[in-house]
């Protein structure tokens, strides 16, 4: 019980053990023996639960004989739980049994908790609220593989209001969890309407609109169209693992790939680091103004990126990404890039490779992008004003992430309240919780000892 969180609760409540108000349960473990038989029925693991509840795109199948089967079963408002993970705070993951697949069963990498006397969906809540927090973590063994396991799970103490008061706090949690969903996706709307709001500044600036103030016409007066190398030398960058000889002196450089290369931003968290020659450094080296683009990977990141502002000194970059330098210095930069992000794609697409797992565009395609691009005079503060209205755009958005954070904490507020008995009044006329135990203690002492795991008919009472 080391780090078990308790606290003050309303009279009429009691602090149970899972294990004194239901029965726990450890899944089925696979074994070869099982993935084929005459009994072949489909199961759950720990991959088909997720925060939101149920994923059922992947659900294995193996042999339960009819003795399994009646251990292993699941029924309508069995909680099940994530048994182990790697991570500490998937540890506990549940959700609620709703016999959405025929005759199923469960995995060993899941818990089930199953009572009578709790309503699922409570005990639900309470689990989730319980492993966000990492309160279900002090219950675990392992070192890299955090396990609850059956035991632990057992000892695990929940809240226990008045089975009454139980229904009552899940009708406000559901409730106001519907409130706060409605508030989510709204948000998700704002999000949403800040990428196509800055789509809409790119085709309007790409059209001449947003400066046609600058030119008094709406004419493409003095823009040019061309391609990528009618305006800037294109360089591959290193390959990795290149053989050299023993003798030739090394230094050790940072190096950007695909994944530090990102559309409209450079996300150096993750910087790798390579030994080259003297003259691969100096033909490589990234200098301020230089516009990076992938060379491969995925379908989408071809041809992302974004500009080079001398962030990391010495800096080159591995083959994957391209370096384009501009053979004008005065022109900006963000211009190209924010073009071949935008308007680029397309040509990506069409001029580049697909393998089985990758694609990648040559050098000699890459060269050929087509733009169109304002004059020098009026390329800056074309610049300035797309810069100026995605400053607005990024303003609304981080308010809307602001938000959206905020309503990650509401959520364990609300269930924090509600298992301290303040989210719905107290009823003097409930049943006491502890009621409740009492009947099934006498109850399970009327029974006499447990069966072995599972073997009680499926509609006995926990």
């Amino acid at each position: 019980m080391s780090g078990e969180q308790h606290w003050p609760i309303p009279a009429g409540w009691i602090w149970a053990e899972a294990g004194a108000i239901g029965m726990v349960d450890l899944g089925r473990q696979r074994s070869p023996v099982n993935h084929t038989g005459p009994d072949m029925r489909p199961y759950v693991r720990s991959a088909n639960i997720t925060w939101q509840g149920w994923d059922f795109s992947d659900v294995k199948a193996m042999n339960f004989n009819t003795s399994d089967f009646a251990t292993f079963q699941l029924r309508y408002g069995d909680v099940l739980l994530n048994e182990g993970s790697g991570s500490a705070s998937e540890v506990g993951k549940p959700a609620v049994w709703l016999e959405q697949i025929q005759d199923c069963c469960f995995q060993n990498t899941l818990l089930r908790f199953r009572s009578e006397v709790i309503n699922p969906w409570y005990a639900r809540a309470f689990f989730d609220f319980s492993a966000r927090a990492g309160h279900l973590v002090s219950h675990t063994q392992g070192v890299n593989i955090f396990h609850i396991g059956k035991r632990g799970l057992e000892s695990f103490h929940l809240p226990v209001p008045p089975v009454s008061e139980q229904h009552r706090i899940v009708a406000k949690i559901d409730q106001l969890s519907a409130r706060v969903t409605r508030a989510r996706e709204e948000l998700e709307a704002v999000r949403i309407l800040g990428i196509r709001a800055k789509r809409f500044v790119l085709k309007s600036a790409f059209a001449g609109s947003l400066t046609g103030d600058l030119r008094g016409s709406s004419s493409l007066v003095g823009w040019r169209t061309l391609q990528l190398h009618d305006i800037a030398e294109i360089q591959t960058g290193i390959t990795l693992g290149k053989q050299r000889s023993k003798d030739e002196p090394l230094v050790e450089r940072p190096y950007l790939r695909v994944a530090n290369v990102q559309r409209g931003r450079i996300d150096l968290q993750d910087v790798k680091r390579i030994r080259i020659t003297e003259k691969e450094y100096n033909r490589l080296r990234l200098c301020h103004g230089d516009i990076l683009m992938n060379e491969g990977g995925d379908r989408d990141k071809l041809g992302r990126g974004w500009v080079w502002h001398g962030q990391i000194e010495d800096c080159v970059h591995q083959n994957h990404v391209f370096r384009v330098r501009l053979r004008d210095k005065f022109y900006p930069p963000e211009l190209i890039s924010l073009y071949a992000n935008e308007f680029g794609q397309q040509h990506f697409l069409d001029q580049g490779k697909q393998t089985t797992n990758l694609a990648s565009i040559s050098k000699a395609k890459l060269a050929t992008l087509p733009l169109i691009l304002p004059p020098n005079n009026e390329a800056g503060e074309l610049l300035r004003r797309i810069e100026h209205s995605f400053a607005a755009i990024d303003r609304l958005a981080a308010e809307a992430r602001s938000a959206r954070d905020a309503l990650d904490k509401l959520d364990q507020a609300i269930l924090a309240k509600a298992f301290r008995g303040e989210l719905v009044p107290q009823d003097p006329n409930d049943e006491p919780a502890s009621v409740l135990l009492e009947r099934i203690r006498a109850e399970r002492a009327a029974a006499g000892p447990a069966p072995k795991r599972g073997r009680r008919p499926r509609g006995a009472a926990a």
